[in-house]
């Protein structure tokens, strides 16, 4: 006599998160004889009878024949390295069938541990036999809707065949979940010197404001891949940068980029730094000279000085910071904007005062200057105090 049930197979191969559902996941028909060409499946289709039949039943048997009565090959545009397919039963059947996973044509030796729940009333219906072969035992008693879920891990998959030896069951191949192996390798770039860039850092040279990492190239790139750069890690393509010739001080993650998965290798930082293009020339001469006895004012120390090539500014729009290193002595004020201020009763002498300048971009690079106040004694009148008498 022969024994009746509906196997349903579903293989739901995707890229990264794309679904797409021609049936439902736990009960219903589903469409057959239709191509599949989404995710990174290249050809494959819906294949089975609409009329179940057994032709070899295995009431008793755990390990029954196998033969593939219904087949279906998945082609991968680039190989995945893990997959996940539903298998789905329907009640109203009796004994048992089996089904296979060949994996680049090659028979893969499924064990229990590749079957999980799939969501649906459960599998324990389901085993995996010595041979590696998914069997449906002779049981009557489960639920319609019950399914395993198939998962398998750590291969080069370029194709997948599944077949089972029920002719009458039906098998459907839907879109689910698939991880391309990624053609851009395991390995960060190991990212080459160049000008300007040495031991992963970019420094943006004097009379530039920004870096240009267009230039640098890596000695371990697995094949022609571009390298690309990204806000954060892991590179994705949310964190990529547009545009890698104007950037500011900051760190950047390099990453080789593989279009065809796409999909991205682990990240090398990247510092872009700016390099110390503060110059404090020190300052002397008659701008900072003040005879005693009168209060005056010196020129400012920055007049002179420059920050990338650009006259050295202060103040909340200023590209500087000024900060005096020396501590001034009685009748001496060292002001915010740079100049000196002496009071008339300032003893004389040459006093040397050193100041230190900024660039508020980078904080760190600094450099200082001195200045020398001349403060001279006022010139004593030998002539007297009495008015010459004239005969």
């Amino acid at each position: 006599m022969k024994n009746k049930f509906n196997t349903f197979l579903i293989l739901l191969v995707s890229l990264f998160t794309t679904q797409l559902s021609y049936g439902q996941a736990c009960g219903g028909s589903w469409d057959t004889n239709n191509q599949v060409t989404a995710g990174c499946v290249t050809n494959g289709q819906h294949i089975g009878s609409t009329t179940p039949a057994d032709t070899n039943p295995c009431v008793g048997d755990p390990t029954p024949s196998y033969t593939a009565a219904q087949t279906n090959t998945f082609t991968f545009t680039s190989p995945v390295s893990s997959f996940s397919f539903d298998f789905i039963g329907f009640s109203g059947f009796s004994g048992c069938k089996k089904l296979e996973v060949k994996i680049n044509g090659v028979h893969y030796n499924l064990t229990s541990a590749n079957l999980s729940d799939a969501g649906c009333v459960g599998y324990s219906y389901i085993t995996v036999n010595a041979n590696g072969y998914i069997t449906t035992q002779n049981a009557t008693t489960w639920s319609a809707g019950g399914g395993a879920r198939v998962t398998i891990t750590g291969v080069n998959a370029t194709s997948v065949t599944i077949s089972t030896d029920d002719s009458g069951g039906t098998l459907v191949s839907d879109p689910f979940n698939c991880t391309p192996i990624c053609s851009a390798g395991n390995n960060a770039p190991a990212l080459t010197a160049t000008t300007n860039f040495t031991s992963n850092t970019y420094t943006i040279p004097c009379g530039s404001s920004t870096a240009n990492l267009s230039s640098i190239t890596a000695s371990n790139n697995p094949g022609t891949l571009p390298i690309t750069y990204h806000s954060g890690t892991p590179a994705t393509d949310a964190n990529k940068l547009s545009s890698i010739t104007a950037l500011a001080v900051g760190t950047y993650y390099a990453a080789f980029y593989n279009a065809t998965g796409g999909c991205y290798s682990p990240t090398t930082a990247v510092t872009v730094t700016k390099a110390n293009c503060m110059v404090a020339n020190n300052d002397s001469g008659s701008s900072f000279n003040v005879t005693t006895g009168t209060t005056a004012t010196t020129a400012s120390v920055i007049a002179n000085d420059t920050n990338n090539g650009s006259a050295v500014t202060l103040g909340a729009s200023g590209n500087s910071t000024l900060t005096w290193q020396s501590t001034a002595p009685a009748g001496i004020t060292l002001n915010a904007d740079g100049t000196v201020s002496v009071a008339s009763t300032t003893a004389a002498g040459t006093y040397n005062l050193t100041y230190q300048i900024c660039d508020k971009v980078v904080p760190t690079n600094c450099n200082t200057g001195t200045v020398s106040v001349v403060i001279s004694a006022a010139a004593t009148c030998n002539a007297g105090t009495v008015a010459p008498t004239v005969n």
